[in-house]
């Protein structure tokens, strides 16, 4: 009987861990809500949205974004403005300077993205590149 409960015991964890996963993989969740400037994006919406951004297929978070930011990869193509001029390790990570997945709380160009560019004031940056 003992060896029974055992094997059942077992069973049942597997059967919940399983699912779980199957759950996790079909569903796609997200670590937070997008930004209100992404999130009325038809194309950015459920599952599928999350595709146009974090492919699998070796495309780096720089070339989805540049697929709506036309301007930001024509800076980066030809290394000027802000974009085309950050240090080799950020050119590629949109991310480092412009904060997803935590909604509205957090400006998607705000300070903190000047300051991790390497540009202590703001106010100070010429725009009109």
């Amino acid at each position: 009987m003992k060896t029974l409960i055992g094997f059942l015991l077992a069973l049942a964890s597997l059967v919940v861990v399983l699912a779980v996963v199957e759950w996790e993989r079909t569903e796609l969740t997200s670590p937070g809500p997008l930004h209100g400037a992404h999130r009325v994006v038809d194309e950015l919406q459920g599952s599928a949205g999350c595709a146009n951004c974090h492919s699998d297929a070796g495309r780096d978070l720089a070339s989805a974004c540049v697929v709506c930011h036309e301007a930001i990869g024509e800076q980066l193509d030809a290394t000027r403005g802000l974009h085309g001029q950050l240090e080799a390790g950020l050119v590629r990570d949109c991310g480092h300077c412009h904060i997803e997945h935590v909604g509205d709380e957090v400006s998607l160009v705000g300070d903190h993205a000047f300051e991790r560019a390497g540009i202590e004031e703001r106010d100070a940056y010429d725009h009109a590149h």
